[in-house]
């Protein structure tokens, strides 16, 4: 595994948005990361104050000039805190029309989706009020076959700041964004079906994978022609190990198949952004729409006895101390995120089956506790941390 990340090998550029590099009150909350037309971009949220007038900026990164501000972002609730204001980003691959960087911000007072063509100029292409019919504010951004997807949520009206998530998918015309329509049922028909944690494309299809606090996640997709929203269950009962895996918190294609961290959330999480689990899995969904499991407990099927590839059980064989906390795929490996107790720790793989653990001690001065997600780009491997100080710290790993 010479390829896989070492401490010997990391450069790790150490970038802090302080408010003395950029004269802006601190970022608290690194929400989404993108790589586009060269450069990286994050969404970040100010630790708002009475006297905020935005929610936050667009930054742009360069390896000579450090990062700039490229985008205010609007100030849609003057009275939120940082964790109940969210921003997301995608990159619309370049098609009839040249890539697009999309970015949205939501808070109780709506949604506001942006697009831009450059990373420097933004249009506001999507725009839903808390009055409206629809669903007025979205989550994970997906584009395929010529439509942007996305999973609506709705405000609590008895406690501010909090939401409510909708257990269905939503879309929107690419070539004219604007009204979301409703592309499958609440719940894919199940009640038990709190929520749609993640969308990903994987083998031409669309794929969904809900949260199910009852018997377990369960795994849909698209079949049909290109256009149609017609869905097919793949996963149920969290692959028979019920409410021990009851959402998948994660989703990447690797290797010709559909990798899947999951578990159940870690207590008082509370959002779906970003999913902490505890006693977490990984599984492995082929193009066949068979699985495997690859870390995590032994059980028996209706296919038969599932016994992990790996050989480990549920979190690297530490089930109750371990949380794994996101997976990305970097020149050709898999990584995991994890936290075991209160160190962070990095794994990866070039098959999903055998596993190393990547040394991090020489990453920064003082333990990670925080990485909550990471970004593969031409750069590097960015891994997006809170820190153990009041700013945000995005590491940059070669």
């Amino acid at each position: 595994m010479s390829s896989l990340l070492t401490a010997e090998r990391m450069v790790t550029t150490m970038v802090t948005t302080s408010p003395d590099k950029l004269d802006q009150p601190t970022y608290k909350e690194a929400c989404a990361a993108a790589f586009f037309n060269g450069h990286l971009y994050l969404s970040a949220i100010y630790a708002l104050e009475a006297s905020a007038t935005t929610s936050g900026q667009v930054l742009r990164y360069d390896p000579q000039a450090g990062w700039q501000p490229v985008f205010t972002l609007p100030l849609l609730d003057a009275g939120a805190t940082p964790s109940q204001v969210w921003s997301e980003m995608t990159v619309i691959p370049a098609g009839e029309k040249p890539a697009v960087l999309c970015v949205s911000i939501r808070s109780a007072l709506g949604v506001q989706v942006y697009s831009s063509e450059d990373g420097i100029a933004y249009t506001l292409v999507s725009q839903l009020e808390p009055d409206s019919e629809e669903a007025f504010s979205l989550r994970r951004l997906v584009t395929f076959q010529g439509k942007l997807y996305s999973l609506p949520i709705v405000p609590l009206e008895d406690t501010p700041g909090g939401w409510a998530e909708i257990p269905l998918v939503a879309a929107t015309d690419l070539s004219a964004p604007g009204h979301w329509e409703e592309v499958s049922q609440p719940g894919f028909n199940d009640l038990d079906n709190d929520a749609i944690s993640r969308l990903v494309v994987f083998n031409q299809s669309l794929w969904a994978a809900t949260a199910n606090s009852v018997r377990g996640f369960q795994l849909w997709k698209t079949q049909g022609a290109e256009t149609s929203h017609s869905w097919k269950q793949v996963l149920g009962s969290g692959t028979f190990r019920y409410t021990l895996n009851q959402v998948v918190g994660e989703v990447q294609v690797f290797k010709d198949a559909l990798y899947l961290l999951c578990g159940y959330p870690v207590p008082g999480c509370g959002s779906l952004n970003h999913i902490p689990l505890k006693e977490p899995e990984l599984l492995r969904v082929n193009s066949d729409d068979t699985w495997d499991v690859l870390i995590g407990s032994p059980r028996f099927s209706p296919q038969g006895l599932k016994i992990p590839f790996t050989g480990m059980g549920a979190g690297f064989d530490e089930p109750y101390t371990t949380t794994f906390l996101f997976s990305v795929v970097h020149q050709g490996y898999l990584y995991i995120g994890a936290n075991q107790g209160e160190d962070f720790q990095l794994w990866g793989s070039m098959d999903g089956e055998t596993w190393e653990q990547v040394a991090v001690e020489q990453l920064t001065s003082y333990p990670l506790t925080s990485v909550h997600s990471a970004l593969s780009t031409p750069l590097g491997l960015v891994l997006i941390s809170g820190g153990t100080q009041a700013s945000l710290e995005i590491l940059l790993c070669t």
